[in-house]
């Protein structure tokens, strides 16, 4: 599984709780590859991509990632940085455990429809 920028549009109290249930979606012994914030931001990045569209960005930084990891029960194999202008990002590869036996995580449209629940209380 492959998670990029698109990460960083989910709200920051709400990243963890992502991380969590992609976890579960790997098979055991399965691979994450993550680009995530090397510095914590949130912000907004107007005419983003020199389109007409305001882009929303929510980022905790390196170490808060590498924790979050670790809480949702994936082994961190290695971290590196990937330079971007004058800042980057943090890339992470990771692994659900081999021996891991805890029930698979909620599908994406399971996922869909919980948040919309929780969007209507």
């Amino acid at each position: 599984m492959v998670a990029t920028v698109d990460q960083f549009a989910v709200l920051g109290d709400q990243q963890p709780g992502l991380l969590r249930r992609i976890a579960q979606w790997l098979r055991p012994g399965g691979w994450l590859l993550a680009t995530v914030g090397q510095d914590a931001w949130t912000g907004t990045e107007n005419n983003w991509l020199g389109g007409p569209a305001t882009m929303w960005w929510s980022q905790a930084d390196a170490a808060t990632y590498r924790s979050w990891l670790q809480q949702a029960g994936l082994q961190i194999v290695d971290q590196d940085f990937i330079a971007e202008g004058d800042s980057g990002h943090a890339l992470f590869w990771a692994r659900r455990p081999s021996g891991s036996t805890e029930p698979k995580g909620q599908t994406l449209t399971e996922c869909r429809r919980a948040e919309g629940r929780r969007s209507r209380e």
